[in-house]
């Protein structure tokens, strides 16, 4: 496995050599391997501090510029170490490889094996947390950008676009992501770093804090289905990952049978004799609603988690309305090519985009009534559920309802297997 490091630097010439080079010579990493990557103004500063055997090329100003061009310097399929210039120490006591060189050739490895593009390590030093942690991650997980692996792809959907280089980092990982539905990160590998430093390299938050939220604002703004803005008590603003699971090649809608409408008739003219419970919006000081809903009507049957005691049991509504029940899984045992525990019922709901973090697998929807839009669209995809069953794993494939006409009346049912919903006593 062949594999080149690439060093953005600016204004280091005096200490890179005590700093990454130095811990990357003592991790036996040859030379050859390794790019500065500089402003034309330092190259001569650098070439002279730098032995022979170690490339310096001219790039660009700017640490967001910079792994741009080095983006696009390697050739596609190149595998890439990107590894910023103040690196004291890298520790791989806690991973399964003898050295950084094994660990980082085993790390292109999983990549290829996973079809993944993209590896990190865990952004925090402190070796208590890390020995913690499961080994590898590949699900949506953040990738810090001041040591990281790439598969180079030049595609123009991986381009970062935000200003700052804190976080750059997150919308790299995040594109990555949605392009492959993976991203590899080593839990148990660690880096030491100075991340604010005034010289070279990110710069002072304090002076910055406003740029860096504002950033933080936009991606929560673009990507809004993976993740939520939260907020530091020194002001710093953060965009959180939700919890996504790898998205997988099989991973895909699946159209099933169409049902008689007929079969509704039952459960449509009980529904209409009932109201279903309301869920107020969530705001930061109350509502039930999941992040991103409005104000709606949705009950769960079937299995469910209480929030008092964290027991499992049969849900309230399941319980007031055995008759319903009933027919809901009458319903379900028909369609669904699995075995399912829990029945989400949706009333005139306009579900935004978001992704099913807590689904266990595969879901099936099918929805029923009298209305006009509503359609369900999943990862891009429009379909048109109306008695028309469908499957997907709504807990890695974005999906969402364009707006139901007014005076519409539209019930939908989505099978599914998660012990983990939460309800409130009626």
């Amino acid at each position: 496995m062949d594999y080149k490091i690439a060093i953005p630097s600016l204004g280091r010439s005096d200490t890179i050599m005590e700093q990454t080079l130095t811990t990357l010579m003592r991790n036996n990493i040859k030379p050859t391997r390794i790019t500065v990557f500089v402003v034309k103004e330092e190259y001569e500063e650098y070439r002279k501090v730098l032995p022979e055997n170690i490339a310096v090329v001219i790039g660009e100003r700017g640490i967001i510029e910079q792994r741009k061009f080095i983006h696009h310097y390697y050739d596609e399929g190149t595998c890439v170490v990107s590894i910023d210039d103040d690196i004291s120490d890298i520790d791989i006591s806690l991973g399964n490889c003898q050295d950084l060189n094994s660990f980082i050739m085993c790390a292109f490895d999983d990549l290829y094996e996973n079809d993944a593009y993209l590896w990190g390590v865990y952004p925090v030093w402190n070796q208590f947390f890390r020995k913690q942690r499961e080994q590898m991650l590949t699900g949506l997980t953040f990738i810090i950008g001041c040591f990281y692996g790439v598969r180079i792809r030049h595609d123009e959907d991986l381009e970062t676009t935000i200003s700052m280089g804190e976080k750059e980092d997150t919308e790299r990982t995040l594109r990555h992501y949605i392009k492959d539905g993976c991203v590899i990160r080593y839990n148990r590998i660690g880096i030491k770093t100075k991340f604010f430093s005034p010289k070279g390299g990110i710069g002072n938050y304090k002076k910055r804090k406003q740029e860096v939220n504002a950033d933080a604002l936009r991606i929560a703004e673009a990507f809004n289905i993976y993740g939520k803005i939260v907020e530091r008590k020194n002001g710093k603003k953060e965009f959180k990952f939700e919890s996504i699971a790898r998205r997988m090649k099989t991973d895909v809608v699946t159209r099933l049978d169409r049902l008689d409408p007929t079969e509704f008739d039952n459960l449509y003219a009980r529904l209409m004799k009932i109201k279903i419970p309301q869920i107020q919006a969530r705001t930061k000081k109350y509502g039930t609603s999941r992040r991103g809903f409005p104000t709606h009507r949705a009950v769960c049957l079937g299995m469910v988690k209480r929030r008092v005691g964290k027991q499992v049991c049969q849900s309230v509504f399941s319980v007031k309305h055995p008759e319903i029940h009933e027919e809901v899984f009458r319903i379900g045992k028909k369609i669904c090519p699995f075995d399912f525990t829990s029945v989400h019922l949706n009333h005139n709901v306009p579900c935004p985009p978001h992704v099913d973090s807590k689904n266990a697998g595969v879901s099936c929807i099918v929805s029923f009534g009298e209305y006009e839009g509503g359609k369900l669209i999943v990862n891009g995809e429009e379909c048109d559920a109306w008695c028309q069953p469908y499957t997907f794993n709504g807990s890695v494939l974005p999906h969402w309802n364009t707006p139901l006409e007014e005076g519409s009346n539209k019930y939908s049912l989505v099978f599914y297997n998660n012990t983990t919903c939460v309800v409130d006593d009626e």
